[in-house]
């Protein structure tokens, strides 16, 4: 099976594949074909980047004051990125981080209100969406995007996500890594706290590896409950999709958020307790790869 990877903001398709090594490596028995793409605009480099990895760096869409898009932006990326299918593809799957999140997700949602629109799903296989599953890393849906769809966005939910990415700007740049290392990643006040886990009812609608959904260090059952009622709309990613974020990342919130513009039924989220990262623990790898696993199992049950 071939799979789209779609890295974040200021890295690029080399650096996205250094970063997945160790759970690509737990996959080497599925015989995967990963594609990593770069994104077409060159930019500077994520906060931090730089000290591990060279140039050059991307980003899918350009650059702005506050790395935000509007469905505008999101419309032209979305038609390079299906030149590049229609190119590179047919993929099966996509894996994405960060931006490269948000891009898959808000093109898989625009294809799902157009299916919805025209009231049913063209048989042709090269028109029934872009994937069969998609895995999404540290990554929240556009708000813009998701406004502009039908979904209802509050000002608090618009401040509280600009707020989010300036913290985790600072959070992670060169300085706070010299200085702090992976101490960096504290509780950046979003409304954080401190975290049971419980099993995720989603695990037993289907077969595949079973992974506890994990609150964030604060969250209570009822504030996921209310992240959850901030995000409502006409329309929701039907696909199988995962979700992985990390508590102690700013965008935790935002990783909630797309996660419920997913049909319950279908998704897996799993909290690898860091950052704004791909952490390469042992243990995280083999649940990650776990969660993969499970996406292509759900993939080929798409065919």
């Amino acid at each position: 099976m071939k799979i789209l990877c779609l890295h974040g903001r200021g890295t690029s398709g080399a650096i996205f594949k250094s970063q997945t090594s160790s759970i690509r490596a737990r996959l080497a028995d599925l015989n995967l074909d990963f594609d990593f793409l770069d994104g077409q605009y060159p930019c500077t480099p994520a906060p931090g980047v730089d000290l591990f990895y060279p140039p050059p760096y991307y980003s899918y869409y350009e650059e702005s004051p506050t790395n935000t898009t509007t469905p505008d932006s999101h419309h032209k990326t979305h038609t390079w990125l299906a030149s590049i299918i229609a190119e590179r593809g047919p993929y099966d799957l996509v894996l994405a981080f960060s931006q490269g999140t948000a891009l898959a997700a808000s093109m898989i949602l625009l294809h799902e209100l157009q299916a919805q629109e025209t009231e049913f799903l063209d048989p042709d296989p090269e028109s029934t969406g872009p994937f069969k599953s998609a895995i999404f890393i540290c990554g929240g849906p556009s708000l813009p995007l998701l406004e502009s769809i039908g979904y209802y966005i509050s000002p608090h939910t618009k401040s509280r996500d600009l707020a989010s990415r300036s913290v985790l700007s600072s959070m992670a740049d060169s300085a706070a890594i010299l200085s702090r290392g992976s101490s960096r990643w504290s509780s950046p006040g979003l409304d954080f706290d401190s975290p049971p886990t419980h099993p995720d009812p989603d695990h037993d609608q289907h077969p595949g590896p079973r992974v506890e959904e994990q609150l964030p260090s604060s969250f209570t059952f009822n504030k996921e409950a209310e992240i959850r009622r901030e995000i409502a709309g006409p329309v929701q990613i039907s696909i199988p999709t995962v979700h992985i974020y990390g508590e102690k990342d700013p965008r935790y919130i935002a990783g909630i958020q797309l996660s419920e513009v997913c049909v319950r039924g279908k998704r897996k989220v799993y909290n690898h307790g860091g950052g704004h990262e791909i952490p390469r623990f042992e243990a995280v790898s083999s649940a990650i790869a776990d969660l993969v696993r499970w996406a292509v199992w759900a993939a080929r049950a798409e065919l």
